[in-house]
């Protein structure tokens, strides 16, 4: 099945939370105790919005190497714990891909989106470089107890290629 799209432009914002980096093979495991480690933490993090939680992508490579932060907006940095990690994302143009299911899948996902998708369209991706981090929305559609639902995926595009709309 083909996920749902969009193109979005978004103002920028400000995440707090847990970083740590992973190499290709331990993401797979490290990702979700990461999540698990940062759970319970959520509610001691200072100023945050809390309609949603971030999947941060720093960075990452070829190999699959990826800097992770799982996170929650927040609207000031001030009073933060300093064993929070802070990431700022600019204001950004964005595709929006929705993973529907099993977040165990959301690999898949990932992969329709730098494998499939841009080559049918001529897209080009901003690279992570670009100080434009990827990341994953978790809201109200996806339920944290049963790891299923709907994910939103941002991917930073270059604001020349979004679609018009009329």
């Amino acid at each position: 099945m083909t996920p749902k799209i969009r193109f979005e432009r978004r103002d920028g914002f400000k995440v707090a939370g847990l970083r740590k980096q992973f190499d290709g093979n331990e993401k797979i495991e490290g990702i979700p105790a990461l999540w698990r480690a940062f759970g319970p933490q959520i509610s001691e993090v200072s100023n945050a919005v809390t309609d949603a939680c971030y999947g941060m992508i720093g960075a990452s490579n070829p190999d699959g190497d990826v800097d992770y932060l799982a996170g929650i907006a927040v609207t000031s940095f001030d009073g933060l714990d300093k064993d929070f990690d802070r990431m700022v994302v600019p204001d950004q143009n964005y595709l929006v891909v929705t993973h529907e299911g099993d977040v165990a899948n959301i690999a898949n996902t990932w992969n329709w989106i730098f494998a499939e998708y841009p080559k049918s369209l001529g897209l080009e991706i901003v690279e992570v470089f670009a100080m434009t981090p990827e990341f994953e929305v978790y809201d109200q559609r996806y339920n944290a107890q049963t790891a299923e639902g709907e994910i939103d995926i941002w991917v930073p595009v270059k604001p020349e290629i979004i679609p018009k709309t009329e």
